[in-house]
């Protein structure tokens, strides 16, 4: 900085007027960085959360199919396979636990203990954040009405992207 003509005092305040400036153009820089962030982690729950009821559809038809012993035992292999690469799939989205049960059946719990898949599977929803408030958490997810997001949920995800997508968006 260069004061030119100035007494000094006045140019050691501009100096700092100057130097003020600059650092707040940097933390509105940093702050417009990290609400992108946020929305965009914010949308891949969304996207995540259609993603995850889809692979729970599709779990369910190859379950009932598994279930109800229908085709020749080569087939039933062949589901059973592609259930678990649906499994798979479903833990890389959320963390699960897999139970089985009787007559070849499988039921998903999270990671929480909220069931995700039994018999049926569970609504999963999520409603994006419109407006982000810095410091504030986004939109919970819900699983049958379950809330799995929220710091004061009792059932609270602990693995899978969109435990992740969260605490990037949140934290």
């Amino acid at each position: 900085f260069q004061c030119g003509w100035l007494p000094r005092a006045q140019c050691r305040a501009q100096g700092a007027v100057q130097a003020a400036n600059a650092l707040v153009r940097s933390l509105n820089a940093a702050t417009a960085t990290i609400q992108s962030v946020r929305n965009e982690a914010d949308s891949g729950i969304a996207d995540a959360t259609t993603k995850l009821n889809t692979l729970l559809q599709q779990f369910r038809q190859l379950n009932d199919a598994i279930t109800s012993a229908a085709g020749d035992a080569a087939e039933l292999t062949e589901n059973m396979d592609k259930r678990d690469a649906l499994a798979r799939d479903i833990s890389g989205l959320i963390g699960i636990r897999v139970v089985r049960g009787p007559n070849n059946d499988r039921a998903l719990y999270t990671d929480g203990g909220v069931t995700l898949f039994e018999t049926e599977p569970r609504t999963v929803s999520f409603q994006p954040t419109l407006s982000m408030t810095p410091g504030a958490p986004g939109n919970s997810l819900f699983i049958h009405g379950v809330d799995v997001t929220s710091p004061s949920s009792p059932m609270v995800l602990q693995s899978g992207s969109i435990f992740g997508l969260v605490k990037l968006r949140d934290d």
